[in-house]
This record gives C-alpha cells, sequence and structure tokens, in this order.
C-alpha cells in the first residue's frame, strides 16, 4: 500500500535532473545575483543511540528564470506548428495516466512541476518514477520542466497544521498562475514578430477554438485549406497532413482565435484542486475530458479508448483505497479456492535474504511448458545448490510474472517435484498440462514468497472469446497474451465488441492476492490477428523495439538525401587523416543486396616480401557527435534489428545507406586496423587511425567466391579479375593461418542454420532459402574477429578500469546434458572440461554416412552456450575478460559502427587511446557499465525479435505453400512424441505421437503394427513402441531418420500460426536393438524375403530404382560369399566362438565383421560376380554357405525347404521383416523368411528400413 505524504515530511529533499533551473545551473543575466537561502523547515530525529539530533533542510531559491523559460516557451511556440495551449498535469494525472503521454508525441508542450517530479517519486512505485523522468528528460519531446520549487517567484512555503497534498495544491496553482501570466507577456511582447515569421497564423487552427467548433461542425474545408497554407509555408509536408486530419476530424476556427495569448489547461482528477484552479480564472479539465475534446476521429480513436481504460482504472483505484484489506479479503481469497500467499514484508524479505534464507533472482517462465517456472542459480544470489530451482504450479509462482526478480524459499525435499518430460500440447490450459514423468528425476523446488522488483513492460494480447460480448459499457474481459509465459489478464473495456480476433497492446497494474489473473489497462490496438504486418509489429512491441521515424531535430542535423550525391569530405579533414584513396585497393564483401556497408578490406605486397592487410570500418563518429541527439537517439536504439522483411535502423537512412556506407566508387572516411605479416604469416606490425578510403569493388559473397574458385563467367569479369584472385587468395591463405592459431587455443566452430526469404511484392514469403556456408564467409569474418581482438587490446591498454570490451562466460555444465547423452547414442564421448577438450571433441564426433549428426552436435553445442555481453573492464577482474567461444583473452566490437552502438562508443575510445588529448577518458566506469547494460538488453530483444520474425514468415511460407513430405531427424525425444530437424530448410518442430488425451496417434502408414503403447526413457534416449507382436519391440532412438509432413496450425488465433510436423514413416533406425541383432543361423536362405521386399520396393519407388538397389544387394551377398569361401576352418570356428560370446549378433554377422573383411578380392573374382549378376538380377539373391554348410547341403535340402515353408507362414502372422546386416536399405516386408538353423529375427519392427549395410 502507499504512503501517505503526511508520512514523508522527513524525506530528503531530492529531486530530477533539470533542464532549467536548481542549485547547480549556472547562472547569468538576471539571476547573476547569488541566490537566498530559506529554512524550510527543521527536524528533530531521535539517533541510534538514543540522543536527540537537530536538522535543518533548506532550500535554495533563485530570484529569477524568466528569461530561460520565456526562451523555451517561444521555442514550444515556433516549434513544428504553431501552438495555442499547454498542459499542467497533477501528480495524480502524472501517476495514473502516464501512458497518455508515452503514446508517442501526440501530447506536447507539457509543464511538469518539480512539484509534480517530487510528489510522484514520494508516492508512486519506482517503475512509474523511471517511465516519468524518461519523458520529462526526453529532449524530442516538446516539453517544459518548471523548477518552481527553486524560485522564489513560485515557491510556497508550508503553513502551519497544513498537509503536504495541500501545500502542493497551492503550489501547483501558484505556478499555474505564474506559467499563464509569461505566456500573456510573451504574446505581447512577439505577437507581431510571429505573425510577421508565419503569415498565415491567424488562419491556423486554435486547438481551444476546435474544442468549441467541434460543438458548432462548421467550417471544415474552409479550415483545411488554410491549415495546409500554413504548413506549407513553413515548409513541412508532414506538418501539412496532420494539421489537414486535424481539421478535418475537428473542424476550423476563426482567425480571431489567435490574437490572444495561448491558454494554459490545468489536468487534474481532483475536485478540490479543480476549485481551487477555477478560482484564478485558469482552465482545467479532466485527462478523459481533453481527449475527447481535442483528440477526435479515427486517428485518435486508439488515444480515446486509451483514455477511457485509465478512466476506469482510476476509479477501480479509488474504491480499492476506501476499501479494507484483511479479513475480508482473506475470505474471499478462500472461497474462491485460491491459495496464493501474502508477501513477506519488505524488511522481513531483507533480513532473510541476508541470512540465506530465501534466495533471490530472476524468475524465468518455461515458454514451452508454462506451468514451469525456475530461479536460475547463476543469476540466484545466496545460492547453496548445484541445480537451478524449480517453481511448479502458479501457486507456488504467487502471483510473480516472467521477468520478476523475486524471493524464492526453498520448500522441504518431501515436496520437491519433477518437470514434465512431455511437448507443450494444451495451448489453452498450460497450467493443466499433463506432465507424463517416466523416470523423470526431482528437481529442488521452491516457491515466491516475495517480490524485490516488478519488470512488466506493455504486452501484446488477444481477448479470450466470449459468447455474448457485452455492448458499449464497462466489462471486465480476459485477454491471452502472444507470449505463452505471461498468465491472462483482466482488463476493463466498452469496445470489447470491437476488439476480438485483435491484436491488442495491454499494461498490467496490479495482480490482487484474492485474483486468479493481474489486472491491467488497455493501450492500443495493432491490427487483425494474423496478418503479416499486424503479427510482425506485435513482436517488434514484445521486444520492446522502436520502429518510430527519427524526429525532424535530428535530421536537421545531417545532409538531405538529395545532397548525398555531391557531399565531400572537407579538405581540411582529408589532411587529418591517412589518406589510401589511391595508393590502396579497397574492397568490400557483404551479402548481395546489403545497403548498409560498414566494412571494407585490402591487401597490399610489399617490396620486402612481407603483406600488409588492412581492415576499413565506416567512420560513424565523425557524423555521429558525442552527446547529440542523434548519439542519444542511437544509444536509446543500440542496434539494427534485421527481420525477415524489414529493418529497424539505428542510424538515419542518409548515414546508414549513404554517408556511412563504403560503397564502391566513392570517398568515404573510415576507421582502419593495418597489419604487416611476415611470409609465415605472423603480425609483425600494427597501425591504426582515421582514413580515407574509396572502394574499388562492391562485391557480394556469392561473386567473391567464384572469384576465388575461377568459375567467374567470362561476361562478368573485370579488368583487374587476375589481380582480385591473387589478393583473394592471399588474404584465405592469411585468414585459414590466423584461424588455425585461434582454434589450436580451443576456438569453437559452431553450428546454427540462417535462412532468408524472397518476398512478393506485397512483402510476403515467396521462397525460403538456406544460407550455404562458403569459404569466403570464414575469410571476411576471420579478418573482423582479428580487427576486434586487436582494437579491445588497444582502448584496454589506454583504458585500463573503463574501456567496452566483451565477454563470453564459461557455458553452465547443465546446460551440456542433452549435447552428451545425445553423442553417447551415437557412441561419441564429448569432453567439456575447456573450450578446447570441446572443440576436439565435437571434431571427432562425425559419421561419414549422414552428416547432419555432426552438425546437430554443434547446433546443440551452440544453444548451450552462454549469452556473450558488454561490460566495463573496470567492473570485474581481468580473469573475466576472455571470450570462451573465439577462445581469446580481448575483445570487442569494432566492425559494424552502423548498426551496433556498442562499436560507436569502442571507435571513440581507440580515437583517444591513439590521439591522447588531453582529458582523454570520455567515458568513466560508471558510464561504461550503464550504457553495456542497455546495449546488453536491447541486442537480447533484437536477437529475439529476428528468430521470431524467421519462425513468423516460415508459417506464411508453409501455409501457402503445397503440403510437402520431407526428410528430417529425430534429435529430441520428449514421452509424447519428439522434436524433428529438417534440414533442406533449416525449420525444427514437434512430432506427437500422443494427442492430449493421451491416445496412441501414429498413422497405419508410418507403423504397420498396431502400437498400443509408447515407452519414454530419458537416461537412454529411447522411445519403444510396443506392439501386440511377440517379436522383439521396436526402439527409436536420437538421429533417427523419419519422414514428416509439413503443415501450419492456425487454429489458435491467440498466438501466431507455427509449424507442426506430423509422423509419414520412419525411414531408418541406424542405431535400434533389432538393427544391432542378426540372424543366428548357420545357412540363410533369404530368396523369398527379398522378392517381397522387392515388391514393396516397386509399389514405392521406380522401377528401374528398385531394379538398381537390388543389383547392388546381389554384388554385396556375392562379394560376401567369396569371401567366406576362402576362410579356414580354423577361422570358421573362430567365428563361431565369437558370435557365441555376443550373443545378438550372429555367425554370418561375425563373418561379416570379424573375419571376411580381411579378404580382398582378385579381378577374376570382381568379373564372376557382375557376371552372377547379371544371371540373377531381378531373380532372387544368392544364398550364403560356409564350407561345412556345402557339404551339407544335398543331404538337408529337403529339411532345408520345409522348414523355410514353415518360418514364411509364421513370420506372415508377425509382421514386417527386416533384412539383416550388410543387406544394404532395403525396407522390411510383410514376412520374413527365416534360416535352417532358427536364428532369422524376420518379424521384429514393420515399417522400418532395411539392415545397417
Amino acid at each position: 500500500s502507499k504512503r501517505s505524504m503526511e508520512q514523508l515530511d522527513d524525506m530528503n529533499d531530492t529531486g530530477p535532473f533539470r533542464l532549467m533551473g536548481g542549485p547547480d545551473s549556472s547562472r547569468s543575466g538576471d539571476d547573476a545575483d547569488d541566490p537566498r537561502v530559506v529554512v524550510q523547515r527543521v527536524l528533530y530525529k531521535k539517533t541510534k543511540r538514543g540522543s536527540v539530533a537537530r536538522l535543518v533542510r533548506e532550500r535554495y531559491l533563485r530570484s529569477g528564470i524568466v528569461s530561460e523559460v520565456g526562451q523555451r516557451l517561444l521555442e514550444l511556440l515556433t516549434f513544428d506548428t504553431p501552438t495555442q495551449h499547454f498542459l499542467l498535469p497533477d501528480s495524480e494525472v502524472a501517476e495514473y495516466f502516464l501512458d497518455l503521454f508515452e503514446f508517442g508525441q501526440a501530447i506536447g508542450n507539457v509543464v511538469w512541476l518539480d512539484t509534480v517530479q517530487e510528489e510522484v517519486q514520494n508516492v508512486a512505485s519506482q517503475r512509474t518514477w523511471s517511465r516519468l523522468r524518461a519523458i520529462v528528460n526526453d529532449p524530442l519531446r516538446r516539453n517544459l520542466v518548471l523548477a518552481n520549487e527553486r524560485f522564489e517567484d513560485t515557491y510556497v512555503s508550508r503553513n502551519a497544521a497544513e498537509s503536504i497534498s495541500a501545500r502542493n495544491d497551492r503550489a501547483l496553482c501558484v505556478a499555474a498562475q505564474w506559467v499563464q501570466n509569461t505566456l500573456n507577456t510573451l504574446w505581447d511582447d512577439n505577437v507581431a514578430q510571429f505573425a510577421a515569421a508565419t503569415p498565415t497564423a491567424a488562419a491556423v487552427t486554435s486547438t481551444d477554438a476546435v474544442a468549441t467548433a467541434n460543438q458548432s461542425g462548421k467550417g471544415k474545408s474552409r479550415g483545411k485549406k488554410k491549415a495546409r497554407a500554413a504548413a506549407k509555408n513553413k515548409n513541412a509536408q508532414t506538418t501539412a497532413d496532420s494539421a489537414a486530419t486535424a481539421v478535418t476530424t475537428t473542424a476550423e476556427t476563426t482567425a480571431s482565435t489567435t490574437t490572444s495569448a495561448p491558454k494554459l489547461i490545468v489536468v487534474t482528477v481532483s475536485d478540490g484542486l479543480r476549485a481551487q484552479v477555477e478560482a484564478l480564472g485558469l482552465r482545467v479539465m479532466r485527462p478523459e475530458q481533453y481527449i475527447s475534446e481535442y483528440f477526435v476521429g479515427r486517428d485518435s480513436q486508439q488515444l480515446v479508448e486509451l483514455s477511457d481504460s485509465l478512466s476506469h482504472l482510476y476509479a477501480v483505484h479509488l474504491k480499492q483505497r476506501n476499501e479494507t484489506e484483511g479479513t475480508a479479503k482473506r475470505r474471499k481469497n478462500k472461497v474462491q479456492g485460491l491459495d496464493f500467499e501474502e508477501y513477506h514484508p519488505d524488511d522481513v524479505l531483507i533480513a532473510e535474504y541476508k541470512s540465506g534464507a530465501v534466495l533471490r533472482g530472476v524468475m524465468h517462465v518455461n515458454v514451452h511448458r508454462p506451468n514451469e517456472a525456475y530461479l536460475r542459480i547463476g543469476e540466484a544470489d545466496g545460492a547453496a545448490f548445484a541445480t537451478d530451482i524449480l517453481i511448479l504450479g502458479s501457486e507456488r509462482r504467487n502471483r510473480a510474472i516472467h521477468g520478476d526478480t523475486v524471493a524464492v524459499e526453498v520448500l522441504p525435499e518431501a515436496l520437491w517435484e519433477a518437470p514434465s518430460d512431455s511437448l507443450r500440447q494444451d495451448e489453452e490450459n498450460p497450467s493443466k498440462e499433463a506432465t507424463a514423468k517416466v523416470n523423470a528425476k526431482k528437481m529442488v523446488s521452491g516457491k515466491v514468497v516475495g517480490i524485490f522488483q516488478r519488470n512488466w513492460r506493455p504486452y501484446v494480447v488477444t481477448l479470450q472469446k466470449e459468447d455474448e460480448p457485452g455492448q458499449q459499457q464497462q466489462q471486465a474481459v480476459l485477454c491471452v497474451p502472444m507470449d505463452r509465459r505471461i498468465p491472462k489478464i483482466r482488463i476493463h473495456t466498452r469496445q470489447a465488441n470491437l476488439m476480438y480476433d485483435k491484436r491488442l497492446v495491454v499494461a498490467v497494474d496490479d495482480w490482487d492476492i484474492d485474483s486468479f489473473y493481474p489486472h491491467g489497462h488497455y493501450l492500443q490496438q495493432l491490427g487483425e490477428a494474423g496478418n503479416l504486418e499486424t503479427e510482425t509489429r506485435a513482436l517488434l512491441i514484445e521486444h520492446e523495439i522502436s520502429v518510430l521515424p527519427f524526429a525532424e531535430r535530428i535530421l536537421e542535423s545531417l545532409p538531405r538525401m538529395s545532397a548525398v550525391k555531391t557531399w565531400t569530405l572537407p579538405p581540411d579533414e582529408i589532411a587529418r587523416r591517412r589518406d589510401i584513396r589511391t595508393s590502396h585497393r579497397v574492397y568490400s564483401i557483404d551479402p548481395k543486396g546489403c545497403q548498409d556497408i560498414d566494412d571494407a578490406l585490402s591487401v597490399s605486397f610489399l617490396p620486402e616480401g612481407n603483406i600488409e592487410v588492412g581492415v576499413h570500418i565506416a567512420d560513424v563518429t565523425y557524423f555521429v557527435a558525442h552527446e547529440s541527439l542523434l548519439d542519444l537517439e542511437a544509444r536509446s536504439r543500440s542496434t539494427t534489428v534485421y527481420l525477415a522483411d524489414r529493418r529497424a535502423d539505428m542510424l538515419p537512412a542518409v548515414l546508414s545507406e549513404q554517408l556511412c556506407s563504403l560503397r564502391g566508387g566513392v570517398e568515404r572516411p573510415a576507421m582502419s586496423v593495418f597489419w604487416t605479416f611476415d611470409s609465415n604469416y605472423n603480425i609483425t606490425k600494427v597501425w591504426y587511425g582515421r582514413t580515407v578510403i574509396k572502394s574499388v569493388h562492391e562485391m557480394y559473397y556469392e561473386q567473391a567466391q567464384a572469384i576465388m574458385d575461377k568459375a567467374t563467367p567470362s561476361a562478368e569479369r573485370t579488368p583487374d579479375h587476375d589481380l582480385l584472385y591473387k589478393e583473394l587468395t592471399t588474404l584465405h591463405a592469411i585468414s585459414n593461418a590466423v584461424n588455425s592459431k585461434r582454434s589450436g587455443k580451443g576456438a569453437l566452430v559452431l553450428a546454427s542454420t540462417e535462412t532468408r526469404f524472397e518476398l512478393n511484392d506485397d512483402k510476403s514469403p515467396a521462397k525460403l532459402l538456406v544460407k550455404k556456408e562458403l569459404p569466403v564467409h570464414g575469410l571476411v569474418a576471420e579478418f573482423m574477429i582479428l580487427a576486434n581482438q586487436y582494437v579491445a587490446e588497444k582502448i584496454y591498454s589506454a583504458f585500463p578500469s573503463s574501456a567496452l570490451l566483451r565477454h563470453h562466460p564459461y557455458p553452465r555444465a547443465k546446460s551440456f546434458e542433452s549435447l552428451i547423452r545425445c553423442a553417447e547414442t551415437k557412441g561419441f564421448s564429448i569432453d567439456t572440461s575447456s573450450n578446447r577438450a570441446l572443440a576436439q571433441s565435437l571434431d571427432l564426433a562425425v559419421v561419414p554416412s549422414d552428416p547432419n549428426v555432426n552438425i546437430l552436435l554443434r547446433q546443440l553445442a551452440t544453444s548451450a552456450m552462454s549469452e556473450a555481453v558488454y561490460f566495463s573492464t573496470g567492473s570485474c577482474g581481468v580473469d573475466e575478460f576472455f571470450h570462451y567461444g573465439l577462445a581469446l583473452d580481448k575483445y570487442t566490437h569494432f566492425t559494424s559502427p552502423i548498426r551496433r552502438y556498442a562499436d560507436v562508443i569502442v571507435h571513440r575510445q581507440l580515437l583517444r587511446a591513439i590521439e591522447k588529448p588531453k582529458g582523454a577518458e570520455l567515458y568513466n566506469n560508471e558510464k561504461i557499465s550503464e550504457i553495456a547494460s542497455h546495449i546488453n538488453k536491447k541486442h537480447r530483444a533484437s536477437k529475439f525479435a529476428q528468430k521470431e520474425s524467421a519462425e513468423l514468415f516460415q508459417a506464411f511460407y508453409f501455409k501457402t505453400a503445397q503440403c510437402q513430405e520431407e526428410d528430417a531427424i529425430v534429435y529430441r525425444l520428449r514421452a509424447n512424441g519428439f522434436l524433428a530437424f529438417i534440414p533442406k530448410y533449416g525449420v525444427k518442430g514437434p512430432v506427437y505421437l500422443r494427442d492430449k488425451g493421451g491416445t496412441i496417434i501414429v498413422p497405419p502408414k508410418a507403423f504397420p503394427k498396431q502400437i498400443h503403447d509408447i515407452l519414454y526413457e530419458e537416461d537412454k534416449q529411447e522411445m519403444t513402441l510396443l506392439t501386440d507382436s511377440q517379436d522383439k519391440p521396436f526402439v527409436l532412438h536420437l538421429f533417427d531418420h523419419v519422414t514428416v509432413r509439413i503443415w501450419v496450425d492456425d487454429s489458435n488465433s491467440y498466438h501466431p500460426a507455427n509449424l507442426m510436423f506430423d509422423l509419414v514413416r520412419i525411414k531408418s533406425t541406424s542405431s535400434s536393438s533389432s538393427a544391432r541383432s542378426a540372424p543366428k543361423a548357420a545357412r540363410i536362405n533369404l530368396t523369398a524375403e527379398v522378392l517381397r521386399q522387392k515388391a514393396e520396393q516397386e509399389e514405392e519407388d521406380a522401377a528401374m530404382a528398385a531394379s538398381r538397389k537390388l543389383n547392388m544387394e546381389i554384388a554385396k551377398r556375392l562379394t560376401l560369399q567369396t569371401r567366406m569361401d576362402r576362410l579356414s576352418v580354423e577361422e570358421e570356428k573362430e567365428c563361431r566362438l565369437y558370435a557365441q560370446s555376443e550373443p545378438e549378433d550372429s555367425f554370418y554377422n561375425a563373418l561379416t565383421h570379424h573375419a571376411a573383411p580381411n579378404y580382398t578380392l582378385t579381378p577374376e573374382d570382381e568379373a564372376a560376380i557382375h557376371q552372377q549378376i547379371q544371371q540373377s538380377s531381378q531373380q532372387h539373391l544368392p544364398q550364403l554357405h560356409t564350407k561345412a554348410e556345402k557339404e551339407e547341403e544335398a543331404a538337408s535340402s529337403d529339411e532345408s525347404s520345409n522348414e523355410a515353408k514353415s518360418d514364411n507362414t509364421n513370420t506372415r502372422k508377425t509382421g514386417a521383416g527386416r533384412a539383416p546386416s550388410g543387406g544394404g536399405q532395403g525396407r522390411g516386408g510383410k514376412g520374413g523368411a527365416r534360416g535352417s538353423s532358427g536364428g532369422g529375427r524376420g518379424g521384429g519392427r514393420g515399417g522400418g528400413r532395411g539392415g545397417d549395410g
């Protein structure tokens, strides 16, 4: 609950940073005299020792700030459009209606008083105070910050027995009167000059008159024309459009309305303050009244709806403030069946945290299973456990929301639970998700007992559908957030019937102990759910990424796009730089169509035999001055966000695409690093500095690779093609040498799938392309890494306590568990003790017949990595500077300043390091740490936004594409299905084997036998399919290949469409137990089996393909027979002994793998085999015989025939047979022949591929 103002009398008098006024402001002009000191209050406070201390709080007042205020008011009067009124909100409006002022820059010319800011700081939450500070201190907003508490004309002393809130109301009235008087004076003194500067000002719409004209509704078209004329006079087309729209939707005013000074409107929800303001003759309005009068029309509808929502929220707040708490709420809580607990008091939480009774950290909700949340030990202070803390269920979560900093109490071990091992299926009720936990291990579990900090943000939601929505009346509705980790949110609205199937933005206000859901309010509407543009806007808002156009005040400092072609670097600036325009051949290599080219390369062959390589980076800091408006905006954005169909630039296009971009054939300023390499590619010299370059080529990756491969078509060859080939191959050789040195230290080669899209004219995806890794990619990347490494060393040597570096920490050991288990299923051991050991393990984990295994293992290693972060070198020890993935001691980002603000900081630090002017340090440790924290947050948001954009476009692509069946690889098993990876498209998705109710849904074509149960063994990473057959059960392993059908699930309108896979067939089980087990027979007759295989192949494949596979099988059988004929009796006995020691292996399998491979075939053998292939083709496979069997063949022929008939009958009953080891990829038939000794496993698992030969 909030503290009353009367309880805050003894709080320190601290106010926000002021744009004007304050005791630290420089004084000149009418304020050159010394400020007078006013003793505001004497306080008596009891100390810890029991004595009484007398405290005197002094307030310093300035005697004159009229000139500063007048200057700012004149700026506002002439900024963008002539302004007809100013707003002065009180503290309650600033606290409860702050969203109105955050709504873009729709509401401007706001006067923010010290009184209001201090009251909000004292009574509102820290989050609200931070939001207000961001608005007040935003230089791009039309604000006037009035330090009324430090100005003698507006300062108000508190009377005896007067409450603080009453005193603040009086202070607001005095300040309002003073502002209005100042406006009147300025108007009278400058009206003639103002009218001369804007001749049509008399015809421009006055917003006061607009409010009056709304009631009369006259003169629309005439006002529209006048507004356009005024805007044309100011040469601002955007202003003309907005002014014309305002007049169209409101009505015009008369010319006489601009003859009086603009009015100040006090905005308040207090009836008492309203009466005081009206007594002064000033205008006063409620927030919703102001919005309804001054913002009318289609374009303002969202602002009106927002105002309505906030008004209801404030009414609810007033009602709750008047209600008693305690027993009534607890009784209500019990009736509703909730079990939320009261949070521990703040002072108790702090004591518990210090004593170790509770853990503190950020709560993370599992996006795949929202019923599970975790407190990550790496982020939890005071952790005493080796694993994360599981917070299972909404009751234990206790009203905490994903991202909140919480206090968690560890539960007794008897209450620990295990997380679910199933794929998510229940979208609408994640808390009721079935949690099949077969052999799952219990985790340390806990519950939330308090909140240290709420980290709420705006959430994109969709209204939960109701049968009968209300009509134009306030009603409570539930919203389902697009982020599955966020609980449903209850809001009140009058427009519910118009909001269904729309994407909305809401804010969370509170979560009462007696409520299932948090309460919030409506902010804005984005559009129809399922629309591509709407979904893209939604994901940008979800990740708090700004896509607003750059303000005109920022663009005014830059050259116009029309003047870019004629722009040149001034001669005096060229003289200060190293000019390499003609001495060095510079060229860029980027993705095709790239506009923001921020890096280029050069190579020079020196006379003494050495090689000079240069990396040249766009000199963004030449255009972006330190602490300028552009610099502050770039810092706020921090990074360029690349989505599937667009990008959100960090810098305006005139810089990112033109003046900073290192385009071919134009002169550009650059920051360069040169290395001199000797003949062994060792670095002997390094140079840093500012340069002037002129790129000779603007190449794309495929073009450069073609030159390196000598594959450039003759028509596309340039005159310097041969020289380019020499330079690129030299760069490639040097980059390989540099990479080898890093790899020797443990640099990792990880894998991730990058996709891009070719778009139709309507921006919908037309084609999905997977990036192919080329050698030239590694060439460019290696030199960028080298530049970043050397610049990091340089700036650290100059600024050891404030250099901006990049740290990649050690991965958490728990993160490698999935990688280690997956590798073990293929017989590989992954050593994660160091980056070098991990790199070597991954290099060895190769299956020659299936390269996707190594790719998937590297992807799992990538997902196990910790996140790399920026940091200040003064905030941690040298031993924490390292970069784990690149195996470097120091690393930073220098090579992409057009799209990363961190690089801009590093450029400035590098310049200071090499120029060493006085006062060289631009940033101290605290400032760098603050900037690094902000950049890390923005980079994380950018990464997730790009990922979700790619997934969104993948869904839209496959939604319009025809139903496709593709090869997929199993890379993760779950109790109710598995996750599969499709290499062709680089996409992943779930394959369900059970539905929500637990019923098995394996299609008959995928597995011909009826499955009655599925067993999942997490430790072994195996999934066993049990059938009614007596044969050995079928086992599905990691990395098995399956065929899946891709489809898009868009049935849930609450969330974007997502890719789904349906199982079509299991193609191979390379490591299943049946593949490892072969027939235990002394004689194998496979004729009938192969004929059945051939018949099944002909049903699915072309006849020629089937014949080719059959001939290959015949060749293998004859090759094996020829080798076995050469075995001696002793070797045969050795094979039989080997077979007995390996019960699951067969005698002939022993022959194949133990002895027979030692014998090579002669040319005569090969010729004989070829002849027999021609004779046996499409008939049957030759039977395999040992010497002993050949002698017994005549005597046992009748017995063998009868046995084969009997076994054929048996296998037709039990299902599909499997070809033995060595049989290639033949598909198992519906019945398998058994050998004379009864060793063949012909039944088994239908539908699977043949043996692993």
